[in-house]
C-alpha cells in the first residue's frame, strides 16, 4: 500500500510539472499580445516627387507614422536655389498629383489652387520649426531652404495637427512650393503677378514646383506578425509561469526519493 501512495505522489508530481510548464507556454502568446498592443504600431509611407510646372524639380520622401507622431525625412533636387520653399501635405481631392490639364485659366501654369482639385487641400504644412498646422501654411520664412545647388534636406518629428488623422495619411500628397525662374529676377520670388492665395505674395512663392502621393509600405514589427516579439514579453506574467514550473519540479522531485526511498 506504501509503494502505491509513493508511486501516486510521484504521478502527481509529475503532472504538476507537466501542467505548469503548459501554463508557461500559455502565457508567452498573451504576454507578447500584450506587449504589441501597447506599443502603437508604425506605418511608413514612401513617395516619388516629380516636376510640376516643367520645374525640374525632383525627389522623394519617407513618412513614418507611429500613433499620431508623425516623421518626414525629404530630398529634393533642382529646387530654386538659396530659398525657402513653402512644403504641405493635402488630403482628399483625387489623392493625386495635378497634370497640366489642371491649369483650368489657361495661364500655362497649374496655380496652387488648381492644384487642389487633384491633391486636396492642404492639411499639414512641414515646417522646420513651430505650428505645423494650416495656419502656417504660407509661413515660407520657416520652410524647408534650398542650398546654393537648389538642394532640399528636410527632416522632422512632431505631432500631427488636430483634425488630421492616420487614415488621412493613405489619400494624401506632399507638394513642394516655388519656382524662382518664372519671372524677373530668377534668384528670387518677384514679378507682378500675384499668389491667389495672398495678393502680397509673388505667383511665384505658391506656384507648385513638385509634387508626389503617398504610399504605403509593409508595417514591420509585432503588430504585424512579421519580426519577433523577442525580449517585449511581459515580465511579471512568465514570472507566474516560472515560479510554477519551478514549484512542479520540486514536487516531483520530492516525490521521485519518496519513492526511491521505498523501492
Amino acid at each position: 500500500m506504501g509503494s502505491i501512495n509513493k508511486t501516486s505522489k510521484l504521478m502527481r508530481g509529475l503532472a504538476a510539472v507537466g501542467g505548469a510548464f503548459a501554463l508557461t507556454l500559455a502565457i508567452s502568446p498573451v504576454a507578447s499580445a500584450q506587449a504589441a498592443n501597447s506599443t502603437p504600431a508604425s506605418q511608413t509611407y514612401q513617395v516619388n516627387l516629380s516636376a510640376v510646372n516643367n520645374s525640374g524639380v525632383t525627389g522623394t520622401a519617407t513618412l513614418t507614422l507611429t500613433g499620431n507622431s508623425l516623421r518626414v525625412n525629404m530630398r529634393a533636387t533642382g529646387a530654386s536655389a538659396n530659398l525657402a520653399h513653402a512644403t504641405h501635405i493635402h488630403v482628399g481631392g483625387a489623392a493625386s498629383c495635378p497634370t497640366p490639364s489642371a491649369d483650368t485659366d489657361k495661364d500655362k501654369y497649374v496655380s496652387a489652387k488648381e492644384a487642389e482639385a487633384s491633391t486636396g487641400p492642404m492639411k499639414v504644412s512641414l515646417t522646420t520649426s513651430g505650428d505645423t498646422g494650416t495656419g502656417s501654411a504660407l509661413a515660407v520664412d520657416r520652410m524647408p531652404k534650398a542650398d546654393a545647388k537648389g538642394n532640399i534636406t528636410y527632416d522632422r518629428t512632431f505631432t500631427l495637427p488636430s483634425g488630421v488623422t492616420a487614415a488621412d495619411m493613405s489619400k494624401a500628397t506632399i507638394d513642394v512650393h516655388g519656382i524662382s525662374s518664372l519671372f524677373d529676377d530668377k534668384a528670387k520670388y518677384d514679378g507682378s503677378k500675384k499668389s491667389e492665395l495672398d495678393n502680397k505674395i509673388a505667383f511665384e512663392t505658391t506656384v507648385p514646383a513638385a509634387c508626389g502621393k503617398l504610399t504605403s509600405t509593409p508595417t514591420s514589427g509585432a503588430a504585424t506578425g512579421a519580426g519577433s516579439t523577442s525580449g517585449i514579453e511581459s515580465p511579471a506574467l512568465f514570472a507566474i509561469g516560472g515560479a510554477a514550473l519551478l514549484a512542479a519540479v520540486a514536487t516531483a522531485i520530492v516525490a521521485r526519493k519518496q519513492f526511491s526511498a521505498t523501492e
